[in-house]
């Protein structure tokens, strides 16, 4: 199924301060300068590449591996629960099982043989409770749907350059300075799949600031082919476009959270140790290959990544995910599954008192990823455990 992501929409007021005269702080990248005439002047952003004047896309172009990124950041190995990590990792993957397993047996027992037969007003209390739970949370989920709602309609009314042009706190970043690596972890997925995703990226706002990274698998016969197909098609609507191919090595597992680990890797490095860009103003996406990106999606990421101040690398970003796109083109049983499973995900992300999780497409800071050692690659679903 076809994958949609939306941004939601609010803004941050900054406050313009001037410097006591004579004593001038160093300027910052968003620090307005007091010039002749009183009038306030915005400071050009450094170029975020200083490379020689080298952008990726044209080192890509001009290198001879065709866009291929190979050497990524490595980890030191420690040692963990006295060197049988792998036996309790084991045993802590059934804890779920178990614990479900167990329940279900216990209050099957409970419930029917002793407190139906015993006290059945205790039962009845307790199925009272319950049903009444579920009425509440029925309308709180429905009430935040069309919050959420009216939030989407609010962000798609908004023009193309509205986070380029909003206010944000002194000092912050310059917008023009965040790059983002988008990583689309990929196998043998049909090549019109994968341009329809990189379209919708080629067409946000900001897309000279997006690196794309086909996160490949090297046991694909077709990955470079594929690959280099793409780079010639999209590398001039970008900010720079690479690939990665994934060998399978002992102890990961095939799947995306092993391939987006290595993209991940593979890319940032060579955007920070060979381009020279700052890791802090390095942001990783990651998304799946049939992903329709809304058009201000990352131009409203760098707004909220610029205005969080240093709270921004201990963060997840992620958009509503809508699976409605090709509703009509599925059997009538995954039709009525999505569409509710993309209302249940709007109304948790438009509900003011909850925690959402992200789902599938999601981005942080190149910072907080090498604290966490990227994705683990012993795993196939990663977007949870990446986020605990």
């Amino acid at each position: 199924e076809k994958e949609r992501a939306h941004g939601s929409g609010w803004q941050t007021s900054g406050t313009m301060l001037s410097h006591a005269e004579g004593k001038q702080p160093p300027v910052s990248e968003r620090t307005p300068l007091i010039m002749t005439g009183a009038s306030f002047v915005e400071t050009m952003a450094k170029p975020a590449v200083a490379a020689g004047g080298t952008t990726l896309r044209e080192a890509v172009d001009k290198g001879g591996q065709h866009g291929l990124v190979s050497d990524g950041y490595t980890d030191e190995a420690e040692a963990v629960c006295f060197g049988y990590e792998q036996e309790a990792y084991a045993a802590l993957a059934r804890l779920p099982a178990i614990h479900t397993y167990t329940m279900i047996a216990f209050f099957c027992y409970f419930g029917h043989v002793w407190l139906m037969m015993q006290r059945p007003d205790i039962a009845v209390t307790i199925i009272t409770a319950m049903m009444s739970y579920g009425l509440v949370r029925f309308w709180i989920i429905w009430a935040s749907a069309i919050h959420g709602m009216y939030l989407l309609y609010k962000c798609d009314s908004r023009d193309p350059m509205y986070w380029q042009r909003q206010t944000r706190p002194l000092g912050a970043p310059d917008f023009n300075s965040v790059w983002h690596a988008v990583m689309i972890p990929n196998y043998k997925e049909p090549v019109g799949k994968l341009r329809q995703t990189l379209d919708t990226i080629a067409a946000n706002s900001i897309a000279k600031q997006i690196v794309v990274c086909m996160a490949m698998e090297a046991r694909d016969p077709n990955a470079v082919i594929v690959a280099d197909a793409l780079q010639a098609e999209y590398a001039g609507r970008l900010g720079g476009f690479c690939y990665s191919l994934h060998p399978i090595i002992d102890g990961e597992v095939a799947g995306k959270s092993s391939n987006e680990n290595w993209a991940a890797r593979c890319v940032s490095k060579y955007l920070v140790d060979t381009l020279r860009v700052p890791e802090t103003s390095v942001v990783l996406t990651t998304c799946d290959a049939d992903t329709f990106f809304h058009n201000n999606h990352f131009a409203f990421i760098t707004h909220s990544f610029i205005c969080d101040g240093e709270d921004r690398f201990h963060k997840f970003y992620f958009p509503v995910t809508n699976f409605m796109p090709n509703i009509h083109e599925v059997p009538g049983v995954c039709s009525s599954r999505y569409t509710f499973l993309s209302l249940a995900r709007l109304a948790e992300m438009g509900c003011p008192v909850s925690t959402p999780f992200p789902l599938a497409i999601y981005s942080l800071s190149l910072v907080l990823a090498k604290k966490a050692a990227f994705w683990d690659p012993t795993v196939i679903p990663e977007d949870w455990h990446m986020y605990f």
